[in-house]
């Protein structure tokens, strides 16, 4: 495939990191977390992709399970993406997460209350596809605002 007229090799990479940094923001926080859509998982998640979070690594079948099981509990989910941080195949998103609680959550069932947390989520893109998530979100503010913990005061 031939460069774009003017291309250089710098600009290039540029674009490539930019496109990560929209994958990870179009794709992971805004098609599957905010909008539910777990198909974009077969599109731009490598096969052996693996997710690191708080519970442990999850394989593709494991992140597709946990992500329409939260979306069940929390269906106006919404990820709003704050900054994002680029370097060579890595890509890192701070931001928050909210959602009102309406459905099932391991094996609870809602309260109605809602949360609002931080959060990062690092990223490492293979041929423009998800290879791997390491991410980190307040989950004992979450757990305090839907009134499953009382902090002592």
């Amino acid at each position: 495939m031939e460069p774009p007229s003017g291309a250089t090799e710098e600009n290039m990479v540029a674009i490539a990191f930019e496109d990560n940094t929209e994958l990870h923001v179009n794709i992971e926080a805004e098609e599957l977390w905010s909008e539910g859509n777990t198909d974009v998982l077969d599109e731009y998640y490598t096969d052996d992709f693996v997710y690191h979070g708080p519970d442990g690594d999850l394989d593709m079948d494991g992140y597709r399970t946990h992500a329409s099981e939260f979306r069940e509990a929390f269906p106006d989910c919404h990820v709003a993406v704050h900054e994002t941080v680029l370097d060579g195949d890595l890509t890192v998103a701070r931001f928050t997460y909210s959602g009102t609680w309406e459905g099932t959550f391991r094996g609870m069932e809602s309260n109605g209350s809602s949360f609002s947390v931080d959060g990062i989520s690092m990223a490492r893109i293979e041929d423009g596809k998800f290879a791997e998530i390491w991410r980190y979100t307040d989950r004992m503010a979450m757990m305090t605002q839907l009134g499953l913990v009382d902090l002592p005061a």
